[in-house]
């Protein structure tokens, strides 16, 4: 009997390691390459207007019950810049310990995004940003890579090329920035945008016809001018309860752009300041002319205050721009 006993004990031994080994390896199974979904791209490649965002879809074989990491790796040859001509919103790269975990393996960094579980089909946004310099079609490639919980593999080719045209607006804009900073009485250093500093368009008749009063740096982008001249005044309107040392120059920028087809930088220094009288309290020296805008059919031409002219241009096609709110002083 105890012979029999140790028979039956060493087979039951038997049976439960084939079945723990069993079960280990259908976890496996699972798990395993054959039962992976696989991402593909639908789209080899994209092309946008800068300001336009890509739109980069992608389909899965199946779907799981659980996210899966993927990274989409731009390379490095391209003519459009990561951060300058585009960027992805809340973009996390795989080397930054702050927003992700670190791969233990490494490999090309890249920005993480995460199809949800259950999911077939997904879209990935890159934002492109419309400036106002006239360039050529900047390009750029991309492909994606699976990532450290490797629930998710990758078609064999998914890289995608990606190219952003110039955009030519019909409206004109003008910046004034003052940004920076000044020395105030209480010995600290405060900010400039502190100070209320003004930004108006006025026509031949001497009325203000567009103006940005609220803002730092102050903005107007208009379509909306009527054929004729137009002048630009950037002026010091109060300090606005700030209380900056004496005597403190107040350097500018002002910027006047026909974006996509001409933009000018003017800097100005040793005309505004701290200590004089401001334009709320009716100092005419607080308004600067900047230069004069000429607007003649489709054709915009930019004039200093000297009585150069620096730009000319013609607007093309429309297209709706992002703007500043504008709001009008009380």
């Amino acid at each position: 009997m105890k012979k029999a006993f140790n028979k039956f004990a060493v087979l039951s031994l038997l049976t439960l390691s084939s079945l723990a080994y069993f079960s280990c390896n259908d976890d496996d199974t699972e798990f395993g390459k054959k039962d992976k979904p696989t991402l593909s791209v639908v789209n080899k490649s994209y092309s946008v207007v800068e300001g336009q965002p890509f739109e980069l879809q992608f389909t899965l074989d199946k779907a799981i019950n659980d996210p899966i990491e993927y990274k989409l790796v731009i390379k490095p040859d391209g003519t459009a810049e990561d951060q300058m001509d585009y960027y992805i919103q809340n973009g996390c790269l795989s080397n930054d310990p702050s927003c992700v975990a670190i791969e233990e393996n490494g490999g090309p960094v890249g920005y993480v995004f995460t199809v949800p579980a259950y999911t077939t089909n997904y879209t990935l946004t890159i934002e492109t940003i419309a400036d106002y310099l006239p360039e050529g079609t900047e390009n750029f490639k991309v492909y994606v890579l699976s990532r450290r919980n490797l629930k998710g593999l990758v078609a064999e080719d998914t890289e995608m090329d990606l190219s952003i045209t110039n955009y030519v607006s019909t409206e004109i804009l003008a910046r004034f920035d003052w940004t920076g900073t000044y020395m105030g009485t209480d010995g600290e250093e405060h900010d400039f945008c502190d100070l209320d500093l003004d930004l108006e368009f006025y026509d031949g008749g001497g009325n203000v016809v567009e103006y940005s009063y609220s803002s730092c740096p102050e903005e107007i982008i208009t379509s909306s001018l009527p054929d004729g001249d137009f002048d630009v005044y950037a002026s010091f309107w109060s300090l606005a309860g700030a209380s900056p040392e004496p005597n403190q120059d107040i350097p500018f920028t002002v910027t006047v752009a026909k974006q996509g087809v001409w933009t000018r930088d003017l800097t100005f220094s040793g005309v505004l300041n701290t200590s004089m009288v401001s334009g709320e309290d009716g100092n005419p020296d607080a308004y600067i002319y900047v230069g004069t805008i000429n607007r003649s059919g489709n054709i915009y031409t930019f004039t200093d205050s000297n009585g150069v002219q620096l730009e000319q241009g013609r607007h093309a096609a429309p297209k709706k721009l992002n703007r500043l709110k504008k709001s009008k002083r009380k």
